[in-house]
């Protein structure tokens, strides 16, 4: 059924080190990861992946990351109130299961999430993202689902 869920998940980086790098203060990581999940119990649309691109690391002061990820969460990979909420889709005519149109975050989305962040002192970290999502499946009559945001952060450490 396609309530159930029986989800098998595999995950992995590799980092690379660098000793310097441009305006960067100290070693450099450089990591690729993957993230692949299957629903069992799913008759249909149960698998997600992500893949993930990193370059440097944020939290001391005068080091900086951009992070890009590619997700794809089709609609029965798992339960859609517990993916985060930050990624999203229009709906511009109300699904089945749905509270109706509008901005709608769960699974059923494929997009790109895209991350800037430096950290002005160890203690402060400010970022930037870019979310850019679309419905891997769109209601019948729906044209267009694709949303872009931008979010500003100010991250405090104590």
């Amino acid at each position: 059924p396609n309530n159930a869920f029986s989800p098998v998940v595999l995950d992995g980086s590799l980092t690379y080190t660098m000793e310097s790098f441009p305006f960067y203060a100290g070693s450099f990581p450089i990591r690729v990861g993957g993230e692949y999940a299957h629903n069992t119990s799913a008759a249909s649309r149960g698998q997600a992946y992500v893949a993930t691109l990193a370059l440097g690391k944020s939290g001391k002061r005068g080091t900086w990351d951009l992070l890009y990820r590619y997700k794809n969460l089709e609609a029965n990979y798992w339960f859609e109130e517990l993916v985060d909420s930050d990624h999203g889709a229009f709906y511009q005519v109300a699904s089945p299961n749905s509270s109706g149109t509008g901005y709608g975050a769960g699974t059923n989305i494929r997009g790109h999430y895209m991350r800037g962040s430096y950290s002005l002192t160890d203690a402060f970290t400010v970022a930037a993202t870019y979310y850019l999502f679309d419905l891997i499946d769109r209601p019948a009559g729906a044209a267009s689902s694709q949303v872009g945001r931008v979010q500003i952060d100010a991250i405090f450490k104590f």
